[in-house]
């Protein structure tokens, strides 16, 4: 997936799925989903060892979502080399 491809994604969704949501203002996590919250997306926290982060209700795994997603980007980060 190329930037041009994560722009256009996140031009045309405006609900962001964030794996692993650290509550600690510190991490990288946190601070990607604070900046797409305060630019209008609704954020859907995923994480199994706390009820909310950012005030938002937070799910165990993306299969209790309330809703099916449409396109997932994994961090590259997390997934090794690529």
């Amino acid at each position: 997936m190329t930037p041009t491809n994560i722009e256009a994604i996140l031009r045309t969704c405006k609900t962001v799925a964030v794996i692993g949501l650290s509550r600690s203002p510190n991490k990288t996590s946190r601070q990607v989903a604070e900046y797409l919250q305060d630019q209008g997306y609704v954020i859907l926290v995923i994480n199994p060892t706390v009820d909310q982060i950012l005030g938002k209700k937070t799910y165990k795994s993306l299969l209790d979502l309330p809703m099916r997603l449409k396109n997932l980007l994994k961090s590259s980060i997390s997934s090794g080399p690529q």
